[in-house]
């Protein structure tokens, strides 16, 4: 069903329908087509309040009408106001993508909004609804409701470098106050066509991220070519070799580990089955040397309790991880410096030092 016409031209302003005589006193003529129109039912009742609207003259209504009104009243609207929630700025200028998000704004002042005013840009000529102006600059504001910047428009506009909003209005009443809500508030119906200034300040910054990542890339090339860290490939997401997996006994000796006497035992060659027996909360232990050792942070009552206990299960932890140490580990390992491509390869550089030094895996 068509939304009502409430909306009446005259003299060239808006009048609402309850602000006009009714019948053909109120003098009124069509957004759209021009035709003269009839005020319907403008009595002080709740029953004809609720369905007041204007009709064409003919009898015949105009399809475009609701839409040129609610135009022409977001314009009215807009110029009074002169405010304005500016859309968050996206590179890829897609709303709905959050890693795109580059820079939100607050609401800022027009100091002077100009109403379909034809504009001359390097390829084509533009006559948007609204030019607002703040700070000297220009912005171009579109109302759309059946017709939106289409991809060859879009495509001019950004090579004229001008910023462009469009703002949807479809589904809109021909309210004042829920256009000036709209306005005022971040909604998807809000959103650029274009923004130079922020295209440039993004492109800037690419630019600067690039080279930053590519002398990080030769910084990293030149500590392989020296041999200043471990360079291990990765074969299907896997690490060939894991250089603290190699060393690991030799690296848990200069831990804090080698302070309790059970790990340092372990550390030196003494057999542990690896295993746990009971519950982690209360009495869980492991046997060693043939004696049951305690491992719970919290033993039963009855048990005296060792200040050392938490170290010697987070050591006995470490131990039973080294089992596993692989690429799926290395971001969680201290000595993970991160990946390297190099001739179509793909490199982990790990920071770990054994005796024999680094492992040399590129070059």
């Amino acid at each position: 069903m068509q939304a009502l016409l409430t909306l009446g031209l005259r003299n060239g302003k808006l009048f609402d329908i309850s602000e006009v005589e009714n019948g053909i006193k109120c003098n009124c003529f069509c957004p759209n087509c021009g035709e003269r129109l009839i005020a319907v039912s403008n009595i002080e009742s709740k029953a004809y309040k609720n369905s007041a609207h204007f009709r064409h003259e003919s009898g015949v209504e105009c399809v475009g009408a609701y839409e040129s009104a609610l135009h022409m009243l977001a314009k009215e609207v807009f110029s009074k106001l002169k405010e304005m929630q500016l859309p968050d700025y996206h590179f890829d200028y897609d709303q709905s993508n959050k890693f795109s998000l580059e820079k939100s704004f607050n609401i800022i002042k027009f100091e002077d909004c100009q109403i379909e005013k034809r504009i001359n840009l390097e390829n084509f000529y533009f006559v948007p609804d609204l030019i607002g102006i703040v700070n000297g600059t220009k912005i171009f504001i579109e109302f759309a409701f059946s017709h939106y910047i289409d991809v060859e428009k879009k495509e001019k506009i950004i090579q004229s470098q001008v910023a462009c909003i469009e703002i949807n209005i479809k589904g809109m009443e021909l309210d004042p106050k829920e256009l000036e809500n709209l306005f005022l508030s971040k909604s998807d119906k809000v959103y650029w066509i274009s923004n130079p200034k922020q295209d440039r300040i993004y492109k800037e910054k690419e630019k600067r991220r690039k080279e930053l990542n590519e002398k990080e890339k030769q910084n990293k090339l030149q500590a392989l070519k020296e041999g200043k860290v471990n360079s291990i490939q990765i074969t299907n997401n896997k690490l060939w070799i894991c250089p603290k997996k190699i060393n690991f006994f030799e690296w848990f000796k200069t831990s804090k580990y080698n302070q309790h006497p059970i790990l340092k035992e372990i550390a030196n060659g003494e057999f542990w089955n690896e295993k746990f027996y009971g519950h982690y909360s209360t009495e869980e232990y492991i046997f060693f040397k043939g004696e049951k050792v305690f491992t719970s942070i919290y033993p039963y009552l009855g048990v005296d309790d060792d200040p050392n206990r938490p170290l010697l299960r987070d050591g006995l932890k470490r131990i039973l991880e080294r089992k596993s140490l692989d690429s799926n580990l290395c971001k969680y390992c201290t000595f993970d410096k991160g990946l390297f491509e190099y001739k179509n390869k793909t490199f982990q550089i790990c920071s770990f030092k054994g005796k024999k030094g680094f492992i040399k895996d590129i070059l």
